[in-house]
């Protein structure tokens, strides 16, 4: 199942950590894409980068996150470099 970002984390408990790690990408793609409605949409659509998968549904792996979230870091220095 397709994980989603929830609206009110949920505390302690194994999911937390997940919750933790859906956080802090959303908070990459908010940087990378300007807006939580543009981010949101970016982490839900499949992508060709990930083989058709959305980017929320690589987060399955560690290997899957770490690529996501280094993506996510180089669209977000580029936003960066152009606002600069």
């Amino acid at each position: 199942m397709p994980r989603t970002i929830p609206i009110v984390p949920r505390a302690g408990g194994p999911a937390a950590a997940d919750d933790a790690q859906e956080a802090a990408l959303l908070e990459l793609a908010i940087a990378a894409f300007g807006n939580r409605e543009r981010a949101l949409r970016w982490l839900r659509r499949p992508r060709r980068d990930f083989g058709g998968l959305a980017p929320l549904e690589m987060l399955d792996t560690p290997a899957g996150a770490r690529q996501v979230a280094a993506l996510l870091r180089g669209l977000a220095a580029a936003r960066g470099e152009d606002e600069a």
